[in-house]
């Protein structure tokens, strides 16, 4: 992490916005695993050890896929860089650029969607760490979007340009309301509400 975090502040282009949203991500979805992995260490949640277990499943695999995208999205960023010399092949990296964060977009949208239900199953002292979890998966979110938007601006395709911006803005507020509707459920019951 710390090699990661010195390379992210260097003059380096990469890794960058892109590859740093797509760990956000990865980071939410390890404190969801761990969430999981302390509640299948205590006998006092066996009720829902079969859901904790499938969650870790879901976790470790996901937290797998969104590794592989952000070295994906720092590998691309260094082809996008060399396509700026030869024009022709820009268009082509362009679209290529987009594909990490749109997935990453689509993984956490499909991710979340599942989260409310994790709530009532959560331990109190664990329920600040779901939480936490989803401001990570939001601000990856709006960072993913972002890094598609930077890259769907320079499309010489308007069409394919104005389809993935409508796409891509219609999951973020999707991924935003799931966000605010689960953070404001765990705030209340953190505050007894």
């Amino acid at each position: 992490m710390e090699k990661y975090i010195k390379e992210l502040s260097s003059s380096l282009p990469a890794p960058g916005g892109g590859s740093s949203s797509i760990l956000n991500a990865a980071l939410g979805i390890s404190l969801v695993s761990m969430i999981a992995n302390i509640s299948l260490n205590n006998p006092k949640y066996k009720d829902n050890h079969n859901q904790f277990k499938e969650i870790l499943n879901k976790t470790e695999e996901i937290t797998k896929r969104l590794l592989k995208l952000k070295k994906q999205d720092e590998e691309i960023f260094l082809i996008l860089k060399e396509a700026y010399k030869d024009k022709p092949k820009i268009e082509d990296a362009l679209i290529e650029a987009i594909k990490a964060p749109k997935e990453t977009l689509d993984i956490i949208y499909n991710f979340t969607s599942k989260l409310s239900n994790l709530i009532e199953i959560t331990p109190k002292l664990l329920l600040s760490d779901l939480g936490i979890s989803i401001s990570h998966l939001n601000s990856s979110a709006e960072g993913c979007t972002l890094t598609i938007l930077v890259n769907t601006n320079l499309l010489k395709n308007k069409d394919l340009k104005e389809e993935i911006n409508i796409e891509v803005n219609n999951k973020l507020t999707l991924i935003n309301n799931l966000h605010k509707d689960i953070y404001n459920n765990i705030k209340r019951k953190l505050e007894n509400k």
